[in-house]
């Protein structure tokens, strides 16, 4: 049988046995192969005979009459054949009017029509509805997809296009959302609602609601979203206070990944994630390839993630000029490169005393803009490109509770340090050298009056030699001196005998063994 001919054992609104009426499909399917001998050679015409054409159910696809009766027949048929292939549920080119949820509860359903703004769906839910409605009601639902569709919301009830629940190997291709408001601000529309597990991809979509995206708690399992790809997405907020994508509170992210050339228009915030509850720890996080353009407010920013994660990188981003740039929280080992903020307000914000070790590779924070690092404390920097620009465009942060930090170079380490002694008080230089260690340090200091000290010493593990310096240098601690020793081979302790407080710069270069 040819698809879109008209069978009539599949009259319209006929009360038909959907399991008899797809075990028909395919035999009429099978005997077309057998009788023209040829060998198909594309996997679709394989499985061809499992594809329901919404319109051999009823479909008007006109736009004006309500066909959610006649899409349920076809999706009740493309699910009732063998669930090891699957079915497809097909829309023809035409505007296709549904009021109410279509629920996929089987394994392996293929929703697709003819391309963007060719074949789509009408969505006029007289209450609060989901369109597609993907998951099982117990257990996992495998390797369904949708693709090839446009999907347009109606009326003022929250709508929600797709939520994926527990679901593993799900695709969203190529894909528009338009219009979808509704609902207000407790309840805003939303294009796509991921609620778990795995393997799931959204690449080359258009999606422009209330909240684009919202990765909601797996309320199955403790994995909400795990080995993810998002890439090639257009994503614009209808929603007022609203964030184009928005992760809930308490959720568990691991190996997420965004890629590809990404657009966020219209948004409060671009990424939006703020859970700082004692909630269970995420890893491996990449967001890349972002422009984020058209903000709602000078307080959003194009990232903002207050969650305890492990491993974040942020590549590739240019941030709104009339907004906020970054804002990382609760991060380890995090890395930003080719991050762009070109606007007067915070360009990064790594004010958080839960933030370990933070890196900047050729990122640009504009004149005039802030950076706030006081609970982190910079280990490295290089020269800042634009005078006046608050960040060096590499740089690396530690947190501040870490101790002074050390870059070794061809085996020798280098640290430097500054810091404030009132008269008598001692500093220990944070790093013993050890046995047979060996260290060159260069000491200056300044008081209240603005006189200077300053002086070359050689250090080993349980001595301090005086190598030049002013006259109130010491290699012991003695009196009216600043003085660095090494006492009782511990680390070298810089002492103010100076009778004032000062101001002391230190740095050291050392090799221990």
């Amino acid at each position: 049988m040819i698809h879109g001919a008209h069978d009539p054992r599949e009259a319209p609104g006929a009360e038909a046995d959907v399991g008899a009426l797809f075990l028909r499909r395919v035999q009429d399917s099978t005997r077309s192969y057998l009788k023209t001998g040829r060998a198909p050679t594309e996997w679709t015409e394989i499985f061809a005979s499992s594809r329901c054409d919404v319109r051999e159910f009823g479909a008007a696809g006109d736009g004006v009459t309500d066909d959610t009766d006649a899409v349920r027949r076809a999706l009740a048929a493309c699910q009732s054949g063998d669930p090891a292939f699957g079915g497809q549920l097909y829309f023809p080119p035409g505007q296709y009017l549904i009021t109410d949820t279509l629920r996929i509860t089987d394994d392996r359903v293929r929703v697709h029509g003819e391309g963007l703004y060719i074949s789509t769906i009408n969505f006029r839910p007289r209450s609060a509805r989901v369109l597609f409605d993907i998951g099982k009601t117990v257990g996992i639902l495998y390797q369904c997809s949708i693709s090839q569709l446009s999907l347009v919301g109606f009326g003022s009830a929250q709508k929600i296009a797709i939520r994926a629940t527990d679901t593993s190997v799900l695709t969203v291709d190529t894909l528009s959302v338009r219009e979808w408001k509704g609902g207000g601000t407790a309840a805003p529309s939303i294009a796509l609602q991921m609620r778990g597990r795995d393997l799931l991809t959204v690449r080359r979509v258009s999606l422009f609601a209330d909240r684009p995206i919202s990765i909601e708690d797996n309320p199955r399992n403790s994995i909400d979203l795990d080995q993810t790809h998002f890439q090639d997405l257009y994503l614009g907020v209808h929603g007022v206070g609203e964030s184009a994508i928005v992760i809930a509170p308490g959720i568990n992210l691991t190996n997420v990944v965004m890629d590809g050339t990404n657009s966020i228009v219209t948004a409060l915030h671009g990424i939006y994630w703020n859970s700082r509850r004692g909630t269970e720890s995420s890893l491996s996080i990449r967001f890349s390839n972002i422009r984020c353009e058209q903000g709602q407010s000078k307080e959003g920013y194009a990232v903002y993630i207050a969650h305890d994660v492990q491993s974040v990188l942020l590549e590739n981003i240019a941030a709104d000029p009339i907004a906020q740039g970054f804002l990382l929280h609760g991060v380890r080992c995090a890395t930003l490169i080719n991050c762009f903020y070109p606007g007067a307000g915070v360009g990064l914000d790594l004010d958080n005393a839960a933030n370990h070790d933070v890196a900047l590779i050729n990122c640009f924070f504009q004149r005039g803009s802030s950076v706030r690092t006081a609970a982190m404390r910079e280990v490295m920097s290089m020269h800042k490109s634009l005078v006046g620009s608050p960040q060096a465009p590499v740089a690396f942060y530690d947190n501040a509770t870490n101790g002074t930090g050390f870059v070794t170079s061809n085996g020798v380490r280098r640290f430097s340090s500054t810091g404030k002694l009132a008269p008598g008080a001692s500093w220990r230089v944070p790093y013993p050298l050890g046995g047979r260690g060996l260290a060159n340090v260069q000491l200056a200091a300044r008081d209240e009056s603005g006189a200077m000290e300053a002086g070359t010493f050689a250090l080993s593990e349980s001595t301090a030699v005086r190598i030049s310096g002013t006259a109130r240098t010491s290699d012991a601690n003695t009196p009216n001196a600043l003085c660095l020793s090494v006492p009782s081979q511990s680390a070298a302790t810089l002492t103010n005998n100076l009778g004032r407080a000062i101001t002391w710069v230190l740095s050291m270069e050392w090799a221990a063994e």
